[in-house]
């Protein structure tokens, strides 16, 4: 097995169960407790899971840093941007291909025995065979602590299985309707079950009402406190600039003057001031100057990332219309009234509704297709578009849409992950 095999072992019962349902119509059913018993059975080290509809891999990320400085902190993120190997690290440094194909291959023999006796239809989580591989690295690296990301909800999702002392829930918002429900009250609910029995704190980000009192609901029926941004901890005095985001954490009576994070966007502000919160619950020992340390050296690809800075280039992670209110919040602060504007975004997202928001800020819109062939890019976007009244610029590729700017101003890039890729290859 080489790592593209393990890649393939990973996937390889929900891709199959996705054959038969565009084959026969039988519904896809995912169930977290499959895997359940080997992944409590790394309840020794601490751990906290992160959920959320959006920033919950750079939220990961900051809790991690901060973490560092005191212990070795394992992190399960995903999508990744280049190799899947970036799903699990222990600080920065992803997993080696030789020990990713090692340790998954001594998971094979249990994932087919469960696999096999599989009704059809039904099928092991690729998120829960990550997860064990991740533990399982984590566990052999003896990391202090672990920081693991949820998928799409936390009810179903098998990482939210993974025994917990802490529970981060950052904004949620209208998505995964399919999966989580229907409404925002659904989706919130499902989220919230990242708070079990097992969890001694939680923490939530800034939420609509009705999420916040299904939050709420959940960790008064569990007896787990909640610590709420806005009423338990906040940033403060954020400030943009070319350098990321300058801002005062307020933690409690504690306040952390002079934090800045590379990534632009008050959401970013709030994240960093959410994962020092939790940091300080965790390890109250940690000082001012290592949590300053920590969310200055962070590296986190395509949220709300500068590329390059003449002409200013902007990247993101934006592939619904709910996301563009922070887009817009960025370029409004850094006082960016028009740019080039690059959209990468697969027809089954929602690329009209990006568009819709940011064509009015678009000196020019450029259309374009990331390179990986399993995202489904048509010449039905632009003809869409037109429909509405939109002009746009088709291009086959980022490469090309880069070309098709003015060269002189912002650019402003956003896309799936796929076309993030594109991006990091690019510049990198």
């Amino acid at each position: 097995m080489d790592r593209e095999g393990a890649e393939d072992l990973i996937y390889e019962s929900y891709l199959a169960a996705e054959r038969l349902q565009k084959d026969s119509g039988i519904e896809m059913v995912r169930d977290p407790t499959l895997l359940a018993h080997v992944l409590s059975s790394f309840s020794g080290t601490p751990c906290a899971v992160v959920t959320g509809s959006k920033g919950k891999g750079s939220l990961c990320m900051m809790l991690s840093s901060i973490l560092s400085a005191r212990t070795s902190v394992g992190m399960l993120t995903s999508p990744h941007i280049t190799r899947f190997n970036e799903r699990i690290r222990v600080g920065v440094e992803p997993i080696p291909d030789q020990d990713l194909v090692r340790i998954v291959s001594g998971l094979e023999p249990r994932i087919r025995e469960v696999s096999d006796s599989l009704p059809a239809g039904k099928y092991i989580s690729p998120m829960g065979i990550q997860a064990a591989a991740a533990l399982t690295y984590f566990s052999e690296k003896r990391t202090g602590f672990n920081v693991l990301e949820c998928g799409k909800g936390a009810k179903y999702d098998d990482i939210a299985r993974v025994p917990h002392k802490y529970a981060l829930i950052n904004s949620i918002f209208l998505e995964h309707t399919r999966e989580l429900g229907p409404t925002l009250k659904d989706i919130a609910e499902d989220k919230s079950f990242v708070i079990t029995e097992d969890t001694e704190c939680a923490f939530s980000a800034r939420q609509s009402p009705e999420a916040m009192e299904a939050i709420r609901k959940r960790s008064e029926a569990l007896g787990v406190p909640l610590k709420v941004y806005g009423e338990d901890f906040c940033a403060e005095s954020v400030r943009l600039t070319g350098n990321g985001t300058e801002f005062t954490a307020r933690i409690g009576d504690r306040r952390i003057p002079g934090l800045t994070v590379p990534l632009l966007g008050r959401h970013m502000a709030e994240n960093a001031a959410m994962a020092a919160a939790a940091a300080l619950t965790i390890r109250p020992e940690l000082t001012d100057d290592e949590i300053r340390r920590a969310l200055a050296g962070i590296v986190w690809p395509g949220r709300m990332e500068i590329l390059r800075r003449a002409p200013l280039t902007i990247l993101d992670a934006c592939i619904n219309r709910s996301s563009c209110g922070q887009v817009l919040e960025v370029m409004d602060t850094l006082g960016i009234r028009k740019a080039d504007i690059i959209i990468g975004i697969p027809d089954d997202k929602d690329f009209a509704g990006v568009a819709e928001a940011m064509s009015p800020r678009a000196e020019k819109l450029i259309l374009t297709r990331s390179s990986n062939p399993h995202y489904v890019f048509t010449d039905a976007q632009a003809a869409a578009l037109e429909e509405k009244g939109i002009e746009c610029i088709p291009s086959p590729d980022l490469e090309s849409a880069l070309a098709r700017t003015g060269g002189d101003g912002p650019v402003v890039i956003l896309g799936t992950t796929s076309l993030i890729s594109d991006a990091e290859r690019l510049f990198r």
